[in-house]
């Protein structure tokens, strides 16, 4: 154990000293790229935070650490990069201040290399690029072309490699910058072989209180770079971001160096500009300030001393008034209670919870909670705090929380809680009697009606997805009843409505929620809209109506509804969009931890890479996917599971497997008629129609194609798709010109205002393939179905419609068409599987064209017709070369 430990130490020492040495080419006017393979364990930092840490003089440092595989989007970790530079930088760089995953690439690298000569004016920069294993292509490409476009600007880029999963894109993109450039790559031996946890960006909570004590989970590269920054600034610098960071708010200028104890504001500000720690906004007459970024303001409050914060809070109490002054009372107060302001901030706290702003008297109940004089009062406030803020789905704050709502008394309060945690977080457990128990102990008590009402709401949720039909019931009592504040009907309405979509259709669960809401306008006007306008959205794109589905889940860009935005865009053919959407979604959903949510938004997230081809990318977020399925209730794993499990089937479309179509179809034919099953129908009973073709169950096709029509005569863009799956069905049951007719009349079917490209493309190049069977002209279709998939970049598809129907190849075999193909495919070895794949066809398909090849050619097998093709094309190509 000890010569490990010896062996390790060593190997970081080195890397240390190779480190040193590349600085020194660096200030000697040399750029270099760095590539740190380093897997630190559990608390450590990684090689180059050791570096920075030790080094004298100290370099300018810029760093940024990547987000997870999939929340990254376009230009991701260059954003959070500039993120960090002081703003007067980007002056002129439109660019870089407003960088989006649509900006010019080139223009993007151009506008870098100006700003690495800014930068760098003052001496060197070293730009930190963590977890680079999850960095985009996009950022690593524009990083690559500054690197190589330096000259002798002393900038140092370190990408560092912090755990396994390196995209392939990503790992040929670093291959391809290293062989390019000057630069080293620095391999370290693990500190042990347990898995590394990491930090995603933005996502660590601040303390439940929202106590400036102590902040935690801020980033170590970011604390060490806002340091590193402190500690070049002179002490009224120093003194004047700490009493920024205090007062958390645009504040005047005087009242924040008046709070600091500092002689010179004008000049510490102008440090702090530069620093690019501060904003200011000059034209004003008061000069207001502020920390630019809450990350800095937190990583500021975790370096300031309990005594300092003390003294800024105290401070800040004498020169502010109201509910301004009570935060530095009690940050000055704790731990001494006061019952008398315990009590006045809570009255404040009632005051925003009418007016709907629920987020605000949270924060006001738990400071109110922190100086209660008695273990009930504070008990309470904490729990009322909490429950608020589960209404507003601020998930993290309450999982903070978590710890201390176990340790309360019994009571409704702390069912409640730990109820609607539960129902939201979707894991197993007692949250139903929870629920029951804190509505049986509230009804009708005067005070109390808004927890009768939470709890609901929150058992709506839980019965919503295993019991639709005792969801509803729960959910009417809060929706009919007599609302002490009507935001708290809002949410209600809209899973009510969801309740009667999982139960008979979303057509349905439209009309009930049009009937809901036309009850309480009110609630459509406030804040609380969200709830109804999401539920409306997907209810929309459920039953087909995509394009205003989209609309109402747009203007609520919450995590779900992005998710469902996104599914509509692939539909609609918009799948960059989709790609867009989705990845907002997963970010967001991620940073809640809800895993039900991550199940349906991963899952969705994958249909647009299947399409394209990137098979390893949607299998890598339908393993997420998968993942998060994990421990859910039995209620959330019926909502998530056919939305997997028709995800798999997207993808096993877009790599011609029939079989595992219907393998992952499998586990939603198991489900009752009921919830997600029967509201996401139109998105997964096309997918098991077409496996059942291409399996050859062409009973079981019948009969699922029978419920699909059913289905089309109720959504418009499923009658194009119907109409091709029929095609298929007789064209496999051996019936070619009615599969001609069935296709021709599917191009001729008005979808209505919605059309699929996909489903459209598909169902032409079934057309051309049959003509092309039936010895007429195929290319037409061919053309337009190739074009439409050409504009999707449905790569996936694309590749095959270029081997069907195949051109023809200099033989002599006496075929023609259908046949003609399928007997070249045997003569190249392929199997009937393959066939079926290359050709979009069923294999049952295959086996009936070869039965008649056989005899058309009196051929008794396979075998004979494979040495029959290879000697008829060797024979051809013979007398073509004669």
């Amino acid at each position: 154990m000890n010569r490990g430990r010896s062996l390790l130490k060593l190997k970081r020492n080195t890397a240390l000293l190779q480190l040193n040495e590349i600085m020194r080419a660096v200030r000697s006017g040399t750029p270099r790229l760095v590539l740190v393979e380093d897997r630190p364990g559990p608390g450590r930092s990684t090689v180059v935070e050791d570096w920075l840490d030790a080094s004298s003089p100290l370099p300018l440092v810029f760093g940024a650490r990547c987000l997870a595989p999939g929340a990254r989007r376009t230009f991701a970790a260059l954003g959070l990069l500039l993120a960090g530079m002081p703003r007067p930088h980007l002056d002129g760089l439109p660019l870089l201040r407003s960088l989006s995953p649509r900006s010019d690439p080139a223009g993007v690298a151009r506008q870098l290399s100006v700003l690495a000569k800014r930068l760098t004016s003052a001496g060197p920069v070293v730009l930190v690029v963590d977890d680079a294993q999850w960095v985009d292509v996009a950022s690593l490409r524009a990083l690559g072309v500054l690197v190589r476009e330096l000259g002798t600007a002393p900038v140092m880029t370190a990408l560092v490699l912090r755990a396994a999963g390196t995209d392939p894109a990503v790992t040929a993109e670093l291959a391809s910058l290293l062989a390019d450039v000057e630069g080293a790559r620095l391999e370290l031996a693990p500190a042990d072989d347990r898995p590394v946890p990491v930090r995603h960006q933005g996502t660590a909570p601040r303390s439940a209180y929202g106590s400036e004590s102590g902040v935690d989970g801020v980033p170590g590269s970011l604390e060490l770079m806002v340091y590193q920054q402190l500690l070049r600034l002179p002490a009224d610098a120093r003194n004047l971001v700490e009493a920024v960071a205090v007062v958390d708010r645009r504040s005047p200028l005087d009242v924040v160096a008046a709070i600091g104890g500092v002689e010179d504001p004008v000049r510490a500000l102008a440090d702090l500009v530069r620093a690019g720690l501060v904003e200011w906004w000059p034209s004003e007459r008061s000069t207001p300030v502020a920390v630019r970024h809450s990350s800095q303001r937190d990583a500021v409050l975790a370096m300031t001393t309990p005594a300092r914060l003390r003294e800024l809070h105290a401070a800040a109490a004498g020169v502010t008034c109201g509910e301004t002054s009570w935060r530095h009372q009690i940050a000055v107060r704790t731990p001494g209670p006061s019952e008398r302001l315990a009590d006045e901030v809570e009255q404040a706290a009632h005051v925003h919870r009418r007016a709907g702003r629920l987020g605000r008297a949270s924060t006001l109940l738990l400071w109110a909670s922190k100086i209660s004089e008695n273990q009930w009062s504070r008990e309470r406030r904490l729990l009322t705090a909490a429950a608020h803020s589960m209404w507003i789905d601020d998930f993290a704050k309450v999982t903070a929380l978590l710890p201390q709502v176990r340790d309360c008394a019994p009571g409704p309060l702390k069912d409640l809680v730990l109820g609607a945690h539960g129902a939201m977080n979707g894991t197993a457990g007692d949250v139903e009697g929870l629920l029951f128990r804190a509505m049986a102990t509230t009804e009708g008590v005067e005070g109390l009606e808004w927890v009768f009402m939470m709890a609901g709401t929150w058992l709506g949720l839980e019965l919503l997805n295993s019991d639709c039909e005792r969801a509803f019931p729960a959910l009417d009592r809060v929706v009919s009843g007599p609302a002490p504040d009507l935001w708290l009907t809002a949410r209600a309405q809209a899973l009510a409505a969801i309740a009667v979509a999982f139960c008979e259709g979303p057509r349905e669960g439209l009309d009930a929620l049009a009937g809901m809401r036309s009850k309480a306008t009110e609630v459509r006007e406030s804040p609380f809209h969200a709830y109804t306008t999401t539920a409306s959205g997907m209810l929309r794109v459920w039953d087909g109506d995509l394009r205003a589905g989209r609309r109402e889940l747009d203007s609520v860009p919450a995590g779900l509804a992005l998710a469902c935005s996104s599914a509509a865009s692939y539909l609609l053919g918009d799948w960059d969009t989709a790609v867009d959407s989705a990845t907002r979604s997963m970010a967001a959903l991620t940073a809640e931890d809800k895993s039900w949510a991550v199940s349906f938004s991963f899952a969705v997230a994958s249909w647009v890479p299947a399409g394209r081809g990137d098979h390893e990318q949607a299998e890598s977020l339908l393993q997420t996917a998968e993942r998060a399925l994990t421990g859910l209730s039995a209620g959330f794993l019926r909502f998530s599971l056919p939305v997997v499990a028709l995800s798999r089937a997207v993808l096993a479309q877009a790599q011609g497997d029939h079989q595992k179509m219907l393998r992952a179809l499998s586990s939603v034919a198991m489900l009752p008629d009921r919830g997600m099953k029967r509201a996401s129908a139109a998105w997964w009973a096309p997918l098991r129609v077409e496996a059942l073709i291409g399996t050859g169950d062409l009973g079981t096709a019948a009969q699922a194609l029978a419920e699909l029509e059913d289905l089309a005569g109720r959504i418009g863009y499923l009658r194009p798709v119907h109409a091709w799956l029929q095609g298929l069905l007789l064209e496999a049951a051996g019936d070619l010109p009615k599969a001609v007719l069935a296709y021709r009349s599917g191009l001729r079917t008005d979808p209505g205002a919605e059309d699929v490209p996909l489903h459209r493309a598909r169902l032409e190049h079934s057309l051309a393939v049959a003509l092309d069977a039936a010895g007429d002209d195929p290319g037409r279709w061919r053309q337009s179905a190739s074009d439409r998939l050409g504009a999707l970049g449905a790569n996936a598809f694309v590749q095959r419609l270029a081997l069907s129907p195949a051109a023809p190849a200099a033989d002599t075999l006496p075929l023609r068409g259908r046949e003609h193909t399928i007997a070249l495919l045997v003569g190249r070895g392929r199997t009937n599987r393959e066939i079926a794949a290359e050709l979009f066809v069923s294999t049952k398909t295959v086996e009936y064209h070869l039965s008649n090849i056989y005899a058309r050619l009196n051929l008794p097998n396979r075998r004979h017709l494979r040495d029959y093709v290879q000697e008829h094309t060797r024979d051809a190509n013979r007398g073509g070369r004669d």
